[in-house]
């Protein structure tokens, strides 16, 4: 690390500051959102029917969200569970997310659709680097832990990482192959 300031290459500082200020956009985001939650309340509350006939969202009321904070998913993995969901194949314990995920259209699945393992499920998977990389549905028995998944044909083990919570949704996760 260079001891001083005018030593380090412009993008990086570029990227730092870009970095800070994204960050700093989520802390606000992360204050704001009790805040919005009893203006949506009140808003609602009072809300003339007559002359506004849907009912306010909370996100109608952050100032600092992200502008590609809606947790739309890509359609690549959304068409993967609308296909899974269509042929009778999808967990039931993955039903939470279907409100996220019911814009997908199952003809536009891709190949493979997925990857399937005890409390695992990694919709649209790629392979990268020796391991898969895809949208991961996951329940807490499986964070942490080697799963045996099945990709086809093939059986693979992948390391999950551990996460909070009992159920994850997450796109874009590098999932590494065990020996």
């Amino acid at each position: 690390m260079p001891e001083k300031f005018g030593e380090l290459g412009i993008n990086y500082v570029i990227q730092a500051l870009l970095k800070g200020r994204e960050l700093k956009r989520e802390e606000y985001h992360s204050l704001e959102m009790p805040i919005a939650n009893l203006a949506c309340l009140t808003a609602n509350i009072n809300r003339d029917t007559k002359r506004q006939r849907k009912p306010y969202q909370v996100k109608d009321f952050y100032f600092f969200s992200s502008k590609d904070a809606d947790n739309t998913p890509d359609a690549e993995p959304a068409a993967a569970y609308m296909a899974l969901l269509k042929s009778g194949e999808l967990p039931t314990w993955t039903l939470s997310i279907y409100a996220d995920m019911k814009h997908g259209e199952p003809e536009a699945a891709p190949d493979p659709i997925a990857a399937f393992g005890e409390h695992v499920l990694i919709l649209a998977p790629k392979e990268v680097n020796g391991g898969l990389e895809g949208l991961l549905l996951a329940s807490g028995e499986a964070f942490g832990r080697h799963v045996r998944v099945k990709l086809g044909k093939r059986r693979l083990t992948l390391a999950i990482p551990e996460f909070d919570g009992s159920f994850v949704a997450r796109e874009g996760v590098y999932l590494p192959q065990m020996s």
